[in-house]
């Protein structure tokens, strides 16, 4: 078997971490090497996370029940488990009920119909949905809430669901985040509301998922999350 590579550049004996890091475009390699809670961002430079987070608690305190689409990869299995387990630790008599996708499948398409019928009043779209513009439609006429927690760059423009997506809010600067990482910021905000310190509880399921969706480490509050999630995992 032959291989092929390229070389970026000159490694020096005893500097090879630096150096590597450099050529790969690592500038400041203490700050990545050593990222802290100084470069979180707020949860609340997320455009409609704070609307988000009025209609879920709101259903929360009727105890209506929710649907929870789990997306078809480690970042949808994880920011649907996020959410589900965040919910019930507030209130666990709530009906949560999942919907699994069978087969690589993303969205809300395979789902719609028992969506539409069923007796729930919310329904929560982790890590996809963003694009999903007729199906939303269809829930929300239905005389359903949607609220969507998504990381893909689709435009949402027509969608009329309560999106909270990285790729479409101006004042986030991190873009690298994915569905997992969205889950948690959501529920950072439901912390505040509910004066508790749960979130970080889950930052396990951050790592996992950000590192299954190749999350790129170079932003230093997805790594800071990913490290800090790897302690909480043994």
């Amino acid at each position: 078997m032959a291989f092929k590579y390229d070389v970026l550049g000159t490694v020096r004996f005893g500097c090879e971490l630096e150096d590597i890091l450099k050529l790969k475009g690592i500038e400041d390699v203490d700050s990545f090497l050593h990222p802290t809670e100084k470069n979180v961002e707020s949860e609340l430079l997320f455009d409609n996370i704070e609307k988000a987070r009025d209609v879920v608690v709101n259903h929360i305190a009727n105890n209506n029940v929710i649907d929870l689409l789990v997306d078809c990869d480690a970042d949808g299995f994880t920011s649907a488990a996020n959410i589900y387990q965040y919910i019930k630790r507030i209130k666990p008599e709530i009906q949560i009920r999942c919907f699994i996708h069978k087969g690589k499948i993303h969205g809300l398409s395979e789902f719609i119909d028992d969506m539409e019928q069923d007796d729930s009043k919310l329904i929560i779209v982790p890590d996809a949905g963003t694009g999903d513009v007729n199906e939303c439609k269809r829930l929300i006429a239905s005389g359903k809430d949607v609220v969507i927690l998504d990381h893909h760059s689709i435009d949402g423009t027509n969608n009329p669901a309560i999106i909270v997506n990285n790729q479409l809010s101006e004042r986030v600067t991190d873009k690298a985040m994915t569905g997992v990482g969205i889950t948690y910021k959501f529920t950072k905000v439901l912390d505040e509301y509910y004066g508790v310190n749960y979130a970080d509880d889950y930052l396990d399921l951050v790592t996992l998922g950000m590192i299954g969706d190749r999350a790129d480490v170079t932003n230093l509050q997805t790594r800071y999350l990913i490290l800090e999630g790897l302690k909480l995992i043994k």
